[in-house]
């Protein structure tokens, strides 16, 4: 599997996924489309692990990641943000994430980015 990272202004419009994190205390501010009473009605609260899919933009799909509390996030809950999110879109050809825009103020962007990259590789290994 080879994966490649580029960064950008917005995430492609050829994107089989886009992945936004969520902190459990911004749901009103969620990306996605989504309210915050839909979000919990469907059990996500933006707890650290958890993801949410949503019908995305053409035939993609989006992909909600908590975060945990914004007081609480870190380079750390970034990392795992992104493996969580890979993992669950494996079979996902290409991934946009907005990830280190969702952390801005929480954590500085050098950190966030490198979480991003850290947490897809790690996230997308498989033993063969």
């Amino acid at each position: 599997m080879t994966i490649t990272f580029s960064t950008g202004r917005k995430a492609p419009a050829t994107a089989d996924a886009l992945v936004h994190g969520v902190a459990s205390d911004r749901l009103a501010s969620a990306p996605g489309g989504a309210s915050e009473a839909s979000l919990k009605a469907l059990g996500f609260e933006g707890k650290a692990g958890q993801t949410q899919l949503l019908p995305g933009p053409g035939q993609g799909v989006t992909v909600l990641v908590g975060l945990g509390e914004s007081s609480k996030v870190d380079a750390h809950a970034v990392r795992k943000a992104a493996a969580q999110a890979v993992r669950l879109l494996k079979t996902k050809a290409k991934v946009a994430t907005t990830l280190v825009a969702d952390v801005d103020g929480l954590v500085d962007a050098a950190s966030a980015s490198g979480a991003v990259v850290e947490g897809m590789r790690l996230g997308s290994y498989s033993f063969d």
